[in-house]
């Protein structure tokens, strides 16, 4: 059974795997791009927040003692609206198309929800269709089209 649940400093090393996994498939598609973070890096991120507004909020999919998944999301100022900014979701790609990602997504927006959250965005790229559906299944509103990422937008 998959369980989402905050993500804690003890779990930086399997998250550093899944950043790392991310960011080759992401230079698959386009190239070399952002390095990897440290360890400590990763673990200072995550041990960050003591507030709603100071950092940001990891979570994590775990699935039979291993973590299979995670979404990060920072807090982003809008004089009009309390908002997040969803930084990354990734799900392992074995993991793919059986629900572990809408289940992250809606964690986050429900979590930025309850801490007065009113406005949501992320972006994704062109070529990633399944995402695409994804936020689009769980109410995003497209709001900027571009040559290599769309904007996504959700009210909450």
């Amino acid at each position: 059974m998959i369980t989402i649940r905050h993500a804690s400093p003890d779990d930086a090393t399997a998250l550093l795997g899944l950043v790392i996994e991310a960011l080759e498939e992401d230079e698959a598609r386009h190239g070399p791009g952002n390095p990897a973070p440290s360890l400590e890096a990763l673990q200072t991120s995550l041990g960050f927040r003591q507030s709603r507004f100071q950092g940001g909020c990891g979570l994590v999919a775990a699935l039979n003692g291993g973590i299979i998944g995670f979404a990060y999301y920072s807090w982003v100022w809008r004089t009009y609206a309390p908002a997040i900014y969803i930084d990354d979701l990734y799900v392992k790609p074995d993991h793919r198309n059986r629900g572990f990602g809408r289940k992250l997504l809606h964690a986050a927006l429900r979590q930025a929800k309850s801490e007065g959250a009113l406005q949501a965005y992320l972006f994704v790229d062109v070529q990633n269709v399944d995402a695409q559906r994804l936020y689009k299944a769980l109410g995003a509103k497209s709001i900027e089209d571009g040559e290599t990422n769309f904007a996504y937008m959700w009210s909450l």
